[in-house]
C-alpha cells in the first residue's frame, strides 16, 4: 500500500469510529448529514422538543426546503417508520420525533382570507400548521433554539 491508500484509509477508519460513537444505543439525534425535513413549523417544534438523553439538541439549523410529498408517499406510520434512502439512525430519530398514537397529522385547509393549514393529530386536536417549514427569504429551515 502507497501512503496515499493508507492515508485514506485511516480518515476513513476514524470517520467511522466518531460516527458509530456518537449514535449509541440510546441516541435519537439525526445523523450529521441527514438533517430532518419537515413541512410544517408545527412539525420542526414537535421534534425539537424532542432531547436526545445523551446530547440534547438533535439537529440544528436544516439548510434545504423541504419538497412536497403526496399524501400517498408519506409514511402511515410514524412507530415503525424506515426510510429507504436514509440511516437506519434517522429512522431512529424520526420515530423518536412524533408520538406514534397523534401522528401523522391530516391536514385541513382554509382558503379565505389567505390560505392556511391547520393539522389534525389523531386524537382529534386541531393545531395550527404554523406555515411551511422552511423561509421563502433564505431557504433554511425555522428551527427553534433551545433556551
Amino acid at each position: 500500500m502507497d501512503l496515499r491508500s493508507r492515508l485514506k484509509k485511516l480518515e476513513q477508519t476514524i470517520s467511522e469510529a466518531s460516527t458509530t460513537a456518537q449514535h449509541e444505543e440510546g441516541c435519537i439525534c439525526f445523523p450529521p448529514g441527514e438533517p430532518p425535513a419537515f413541512r410544517w413549523v408545527a412539525e420542526v417544534e414537535t421534534a425539537a422538543a424532542v432531547r436526545c438523553p445523551l446530547h440534547g439538541m438533535r439537529f440544528d439549523a436544516i439548510d434545504r426546503p423541504v419538497v412536497f410529498l403526496p399524501k400517498w408517499a408519506r409514511p402511515e406510520d410514524y412507530a415503525t417508520v424506515d426510510w429507504p434512502y436514509h440511516s437506519p439512525q434517522y429512522s431512529k430519530a424520526w420515530r423518536a420525533s412524533f408520538p406514534p398514537n397523534l401522528w401523522p397529522a391530516d391536514e385541513r385547509w382554509q382558503f379565505q382570507p389567505e390560505r392556511t393549514a391547520t393539522l389534525i393529530l389523531r386524537d382529534g386536536t386541531e393545531l395550527p400548521s404554523g406555515g411551511c417549514a422552511w423561509s421563502e427569504n433564505d431557504e433554511t429551515m425555522r428551527v427553534p433554539h433551545a433556551g
